[in-house]
């Protein structure tokens, strides 16, 4: 049964949710760094994420000086090395490039951090609509060869075609099935009323946003809801099965987001972000669009560990999350105000 026909539409696009704040220079004392991450999610220091391989989805390729220059900086051992360019459909174009250049600069600079012994694969793509990005997803699948996929563009579920968004879950089930784990950020758009895609769909981890308190040696003693952080209950996307257990509302359809992390943090000296390096200059940047590539390296790092024992990738991580509500795996974050932001719906 044909469920939809995308690509149709080239001028409906989504929108990378970052927030920059472009600053002199890349300075640890007013910039949380991948190590600060690292040691506030408890990872242990053996494991990097060897053997493991990510691919950041984008209409956007990054500079190898600037990965270079993020690594020194952050005092990380990754290697611009570890980091290719796999082109989807000719690649991005120039207008792609400009659009989403932030966006794939932060994603590779951190999920490469993050886990520092992991291969990430960019997957470029011409533009970051929808169907750009299932395209890609469908590479990958075919590649064979990552098993985490991170992705930062979104729109709201009401700007897309249901049909279209039935359609493309369907290559995200099949991504599931073989063993890889979809990543999205929830979107910046706080509490206003909007699911976004593709973090609603049932086959993707949905990422929120949280604000870490740093102390003086850069230990982090608090976290609490960032207060632009996207949620809310699809309209398109039943309940899925596993999606189950204390705290979980009441109803039958999926609920957005199923996990969190640093959005934006408070230090020494206030209220800041942390950064990527961007053309050169250290640039301010974070929010839902961190959550992904952050939690790309978590991935990588713990398909590391199960596969030292002899087991598989994690996949799809709603079934395995949910289960573990109220113990010591996870951190509920339960304090923080959720903005009602209201702002042009960009496509």
């Amino acid at each position: 049964m044909v469920l939809g026909i995308d690509g149709l539409q080239p001028h409906l696009q989504l929108l990378p949710p970052s927030h920059p704040d472009v600053s002199a220079a890349a300075v640890h004392l007013t910039r949380v760094t991948p190590a600060d991450m690292l040691a506030a999610y408890h990872v242990p220091p053996e494991l990097n994420g060897s053997g493991q391989t990510i691919a950041i989805v984008m209409g956007s390729v990054p500079l190898v000086s600037d990965l270079n220059a993020f690594y020194q900086a952050t005092g990380t051992n990754a290697t611009s090395a570890n980091v290719t360019i796999v082109p989807v459909n000719g690649g991005p174009t120039t207008d792609s490039q400009a659009q989403a250049f932030s966006e794939v600069t932060m994603d590779t600079e951190w999920s490469s951090a993050m886990a520092s012994g992991a291969r990430v694969m960019v997957y470029a793509t011409p533009s970051i609509s929808i169907a750009d990005f299932v395209t890609a997803c469908t590479q990958i699948l075919n590649d064979g060869t990552a098993k985490i996929v991170s992705h930062s563009a979104s729109a709201s579920e009401g700007g897309l075609a249901r049909s279209s968004l039935l359609a493309n879950s369907q290559v995200l089930a099949q991504l599931a099935a073989a063993g890889i784990t979809v990543l999205h950020g929830s979107g910046d758009t706080g509490s206003d009323g909007t699911t976004k895609y593709p973090a609603s769909d049932p086959y993707v981890t949905a990422l929120s946003g949280t604000t870490i308190t740093f102390d003086a040696n850069w230990n982090a003693t608090d976290e609490v809801v960032w207060p632009n952080t996207g949620g809310g209950v699809s309209a398109v996307f039943s309940r899925p099965v596993w999606q189950t257990g204390p705290g979980v509302p009441a109803g039958t359809m999926r609920c957005v987001p199923d996990a969190a992390s640093i959005s934006s943090c408070i230090t020494t000296t206030g209220t800041t972000l942390p950064f990527a390096i961007r053309d050169g200059q250290s640039l301010g940047i974070g929010g839902s669009s961190l959550t992904g590539p952050l939690w790309a390296g978590l991935v990588a790092i713990i398909n590391q560990a199960r596969a030292k024992v002899g087991l598989p990738t994690l996949g799809l991580l709603g079934p395995r999350i949910y289960p573990l509500i109220g113990t010591s795996a996870f951190k509920d974050i339960t304090r923080g105000d959720q903005r009602r932001v209201q702002r042009d719906a960009r496509l």
